[in-house]
Formats: C-alpha cells, structure tokens, sequence
C-alpha cells in the first residue's frame, strides 16, 4: 500500500493578496482572492503565501518561481504586496492596488 500523498497539480495562476485587517481595502483585498479561487478552482488559481516565500520557505519559493502568471491584489495606494515582491525580484503580470487595474508594463487598464 501506497500511503504518499500526490502533489497538487501547480496552478496556472499565483495570486498574492494583501489580507491585511489594518484597512478595509487589505481585508477586501483577502476575500477576492478567495472568492476568485472559489470561482474559477485551484488548479487554475492558487494563493500564494507571502510569509512563506519572504522567510524562504523552500516549497514555497520554488512554486512561485515556476508559476507563468502572477497576480497581485494589493488593498491600498501603500501597495505592501507588490512592494515585498519587488525585493525579492518578483514582479507581478497584473497589478490591482485598490481602484487602479495595471498591466505589467505599468499601463493603467482602468480606473474605477
């Protein structure tokens, strides 16, 4: 008998969020990315873990690095998330920070 557990499949799609309950845009932040892992499934969309990656966790930083597409919801124009990534050579292929929708060039998409 085989006891091993299977690795899940990696996502197309790795989401970084805020999370944070210091603003209310951080925490909302948080719950789209849930909602969009409920909608769309984990083998399409996974939430990455910040923490886990900034403290070098190796399962962790080797996920990410293999992802194609990253997304970041920041909460607010202080853009923490990002910001993070960004020191450890991570840039996102979209960037959402409150009401601004940014393409990874930097072009604004839209603006609520």
């Amino acid at each position: 008998m085989n006891f091993q557990k299977e690795k899940p499949p990696l996502p197309k799609i790795g989401l970084f969020a805020c999370f944070s309950g210091g603003s209310n845009t951080g925490s909302l932040a948080g719950m789209a990315a849930l909602e969009v892992v409920k909608r769309l499934g984990s083998d399409i969309v996974g939430i990455c873990s910040l923490p886990a990656l900034l403290n070098e966790v190796p399962r962790q930083s080797t996920m990410v690095k293999k992802i194609q597409t990253i997304i970041v919801l920041d909460g607010c124009h202080q853009a923490c998330v990002s910001q993070l990534l960004a020191k450890e050579g991570i840039s996102p292929t979209v960037l959402v920070i409150g009401s601004i929708l940014q393409k990874e060039n930097g072009e604004n998409i839209t603006k609520f």
